[in-house]
């Protein structure tokens, strides 16, 4: 008889080292811990991580489970919700002042709307050609546009940002006055309200030569149509 090499267990066995297989995977664990092999080195995890993480997202995407099991409207909530709590815990992008420092860093000024650039450019929501940030903005852009062209009458760059859209007399709705679509506007970051961020918009059109232009934040379709009816 000899004593089980777990130093949590120390139990007789006859075994050569331990007294149970929970106590082997328990030893294991720690050593494999204590000297950084397999999912306890860093290398290993990017690696394998990476590949398991695209395999699983195919799975779910094939079997319709997880993120492609959910409604338009549990992915609405879900949004909400990981807003919410990286407001409460002060993390991600729009409240993490380490990750808009490093944004800073890497893109510099025009960093804001090379990302932007990029979103719309790969994204799936499109209208004759051009890319909507999603479907609700795609939609906005159908009720108050007659055809969308970039730079003319939507994703209109001023300054450092980039405004939704900016309706020319061919139009249909709001013609020459610039229009910004946020559903989620209040969760966006820590103190900003629909009122903050109008000031926000409005001082940086009127820095950029656009005093004379009106400025209509939406916060919703349903705001867009009764605007539309009225």
């Amino acid at each position: 008889m000899k004593r089980c090499k777990n130093s949590l267990c120390k139990k007789l066995t006859t075994n050569a080292k331990y007294c149970s297989r929970e106590c082997f995977l328990i030893c294991r664990i720690k050593y494999m811990k204590r000297h950084k092999l397999l999912f306890f080195n860093s290398g290993f995890q990017k690696k394998h991580g990476a590949k398991g993480g695209v395999k699983g997202a195919k799975t779910n995407k094939r079997n319709k489970t997880g993120f492609y099991g959910m409604t338009h409207q549990q992915h609405v909530m879900a949004g909400k919700k990981a807003a919410l709590a990286n407001k409460k815990n002060k993390s991600g992008a729009f409240h993490d002042i380490n990750i808009q420092r490093l944004g800073g860093l890497i893109g510099g000024k025009k960093a804001g709307q090379a990302a932007v650039k990029q979103m719309i450019k790969n994204s799936k929501h499109k209208w004759f050609g051009v890319g909507f940030l999603s479907k609700m903005e795609k939609d906005c852009a159908m009720i108050i546009l007659t055809r969308p062209k970039v730079g003319y009458n939507c994703h209109i760059k001023v300054g450092a940002k980039t405004i939704d859209f900016f309706p020319q007399n061919s139009d249909k709705l709001f013609k020459n006055i610039f229009v910004e679509f946020h559903p989620i506007v209040g969760f966006m970051s820590k103190g900003q309200s629909e009122k903050t961020y109008f000031k926000e918009r409005r001082k940086m059109l009127d820095k950029n030569g656009y005093k004379e232009n009106k400025l209509i934040v939406l916060n919703s379709l349903k705001e867009l149509k009764h605007l539309e009816a009225n």
